[in-house]
């Protein structure tokens, strides 16, 4: 069923062969109008998820419902096919899913901090075995430096060294627990964000490098140094790209779970986002 298209691409090349050079120029325009379909109707529901995820929940269910009913037809009037009934399996567990996601916790979820009155609580642990919360699931308020507002996800400088990222903390929920446990808060240069700019599945112009380059220069990062760093976290962040189609952020976090994670790496790291000096106050 899901192959039957095979021999009519076979038809299709061996029709090419007798085409003209200007049918050939229209055969190419129409794969190039169909994969711009294909992109915009992928951006579109991209973007009904992020702003308007009840309208994607409804589309996305009536889609497996459709496809539930396909599958059903299939079976009554063909029997059980391997097809049907994996379309029934696939679709009708995805409409469930999405039909009480809300009573589902996602591993992201389970992986969210809770925020205290005078601490942040990781209930799982936290996400990496290296520095102060190694062995350690409460970070107290009297530990912090500062938190910082302009990161992705946001996170708490301790020991001027390292910085912790508050899963799941929104802005106004870490404004509140800094005011209350007198903590400077502050929104910094994002350095990882500047380096991995290129990365990210969109193009930048030459303009926009030299502006990134100009401001990683500023927070004391040298040429060849910027050259060593993405010499050294290129490939990992590529292959990263090339999964997820990531197009919007990528910051210190995505580094380290890109990379082959050592206790090296992770201090490497974390000095390269606290480099600079010149801190704006939130």
């Amino acid at each position: 069923m899901y192959f039957d298209f095979i021999p009519g691409c076979l038809d299709d090349f061996n029709r090419a062969a007798y085409l003209s050079v200007s049918d050939l120029v229209n055969e190419f325009v129409s794969f190039e109008v169909a994969v711009s379909g294909i992109y915009a109707s992928n951006t579109l529901c991209y973007t009904l998820l992020c702003k308007y995820p009840a309208c994607m929940r409804t589309f996305t269910l009536i889609g497996c419902a459709l496809f539930v009913i396909i599958a059903v037809i299939s079976i009554v009037y063909s029997g059980f096919t391997a097809q049907a009934v994996g379309g029934l399996i696939l679709f009708g567990g995805g409409g469930v899913l999405v039909l009480f996601q809300d009573k589902i916790k996602t591993p992201v979820q389970r992986k969210e901090c809770v925020i205290e009155a005078d601490h942040v609580y990781f209930p799982g642990g936290y996400y990496f075995k290296y520095g102060y919360l190694k062995d350690r699931k409460k970070l107290e308020g009297a530990v912090i430096d500062e938190i910082r507002l302009g990161t992705f996800m946001i996170t708490a400088k301790v020991n001027g060294n390292e910085l912790i990222f508050l899963r799941g903390c929104k802005e106004e929920t870490a404004v509140k627990f800094a005011e209350s446990n007198n903590i400077p808060t502050c929104k910094p240069q994002d350095n990882w964000a500047l380096i991995c700019e290129e990365y990210l599945d969109t193009e930048i112009d030459a303009s926009y490098k030299g502006r990134i380059t100009k401001l990683l220069l500023q927070a004391g990062i040298s040429l060849s140094e910027q050259q060593q760093i993405r010499k050294r976290v290129g490939l990992a962040m590529l292959v990263r790209t090339y999964f997820s189609m990531e197009w919007i952020y990528y910051g210190l976090y995505d580094v380290l779970l890109a990379m082959w994670l050592t206790e090296g790496k992770y201090w490497w790291a974390m000095d390269i986002a606290l480099r600079g000096s010149g801190q704006n106050k939130a």
